[in-house]
């Protein structure tokens, strides 16, 4: 019984309706998303929500209802909008310094029918998602960007593990920044926290490749995620 009504607060539909939900531990993803949504709203950022990975849409339904219920209905950041990132077939084939770590081929599938249900069942509004299927190599391009009403990126969440899927992410955010977005990588440490690997060494090399970029570190949560805030000349 005590397990069960644990559950029921930890579901993000339930625990940000209910004014004790703070009592309870939330999830490290929760933290982060609440503090960008907070830093979004506070500085005004006129921007939608991207992520980059979601799997079985966990992450995507905190953000979603973090948005919802601490700030949407409290009348801030009113025109963002939510675009889910995923080939829903797992992890793709390993190549060079991504292979002999401690991801795999196929590891993190879910199909979209699955997705949309357990983000449905999460409170999300599927009117207000957008979601973009396939293999980040073919689908984050030109021919995308002009499919999408999106034109600026508020929060953006990376939880793609990999170094040569979070260089497509990367370049292909670079347009939708503004000066003050968060980007949020949930797999900065993996790899043994190399920075010769997966998601910062992507980074390091998009940050020299972007020189009228800069990034201002921003909120480390549970022991492998990292944030930054953008700077834009």
């Amino acid at each position: 019984m005590l397990g069960f009504f644990k559950n029921f607060l930890l579901n993000p539909k339930i625990r940000y309706k209910l004014i004790f939900s703070g009592v309870f531990g939330a999830h490290p993803d929760e933290e982060i998303l609440k503090m960008a949504m907070e830093y979004a709203a506070h500085n005004k950022l006129n921007g939608d929500y991207l992520e980059f990975g979601v799997w079985k849409g966990r992450s995507f339904s905190r953000a979603y209802n973090i948005w919802k219920h601490l700030f949407f209905n409290h009348g801030e950041l009113k025109s963002m909008r939510f675009y889910a990132f995923d080939s829903f077939e797992g992890l793709p084939e390993l190549k060079n310094e991504d292979a002999g770590g401690e991801f795999n081929k196929g590891q993190y599938l879910c199909t979209e029918e699955d997705f949309k249900k357990n983000i449905a069942q999460a409170g999300v509004d599927l009117n207000r998602v957008g979601i973009i299927k396939g293999w980040f190599d073919k689908i984050l391009n030109d021919e995308t960007k002009k499919k999408l009403p999106l034109k600026h990126a508020a929060v953006i969440f990376i939880d793609y593990d990999l170094y040569e899927s979070t260089v497509s992410v990367l370049d292909f955010i670079t347009d939708y920044l503004v000066n003050g977005s968060v980007v949020v990588f949930d797999d900065w440490f993996c790899f043994k926290g190399s920075p010769e690997k997966g998601e910062q060494k992507a980074f390091k090399e998009w940050l020299l490749k972007n020189p009228d970029i800069k990034a201002t570190k921003y909120h480390k949560f549970n022991w492998r995620g990292n944030s930054f805030i953008i700077h834009k000349n």
